[in-house]
C-alpha cells in the first residue's frame, strides 16, 4: 500500500431491467425506476462529494444509472448500490470498476459485474496491475 497515495476511484454503468427478457414493454417498471431513484439519491451526496456522480437518467427510452468518482478512502456505499439495483431490477445490468489502495491487494482494479440479478466480482486484467500499467511505480527504481 502506497500511504501517500490512497486512492478509491470507481467507474460504472447500469442499463434497467426489471427482466432478461425483452417481449414485454417497457422493459423496467415506472416503479423500478423511482425505487432505483431513491436508492441512487440516498447515496447522491456522498458520490457527488469532490466531483463525483450518481445519477439515473433516460437515453434513447432506456433508463440507466451512472456513478463514478475519486475519493481517498473506501466508499462502501459504491457496491452496496450496485447490489441493491441488481436485487431491485433482477434484468438489469452492467459494469463497475474499483481501484481500492485500501484493499489487501491494492495493485488490482476489480470489475464487478451485474447480470441476472447478480452482482460477481473479477479482476480486471486489462488494467492490472495498476502500477506498471496504468501509472509507472514511483518506487521502482530506475
Amino acid at each position: 500500500m502506497r500511504d501517500n497515495e490512497l486512492v478509491f476511484e470507481f467507474h460504472g454503468w447500469v442499463t434497467l431491467r426489471d427482466r432478461a427478457t425483452q417481449e414485454d414493454l417497457p422493459v423496467v417498471a415506472d416503479e423500478t425506476v423511482n425505487h432505483v431513484k431513491r436508492l441512487v439519491k440516498d447515496v447522491r451526496k456522498a458520490a457527488t462529494f469532490v466531483g463525483g456522480a450518481a445519477e439515473v437518467r433516460a437515453v434513447n427510452g432506456e433508463w440507466h444509472v451512472i456513478i463514478h468518482g475519486l475519493r481517498n478512502h473506501r466508499q462502501g456505499w459504491v457496491v452496496d448500490l450496485y447490489r441493491s439495483i441488481a436485487a431491485e431490477a433482477p434484468g438489469s445490468y452492467g459494469l463497475l470498476h474499483v481501484h481500492d489502495d485500501e484493499a489487501e491487494d491494492d495493485d488490482r482494479w476489480v470489475c464487478w459485474t451485474m447480470l441476472r440479478g447478480r452482482v460477481d466480482e473479477s479482476t480486471e486484467q486489462r488494467l492490472t496491475p495498476h502500477f506498471g500499467r496504468v501509472e509507472d511505480d514511483p518506487y521502482q527504481e530506475l
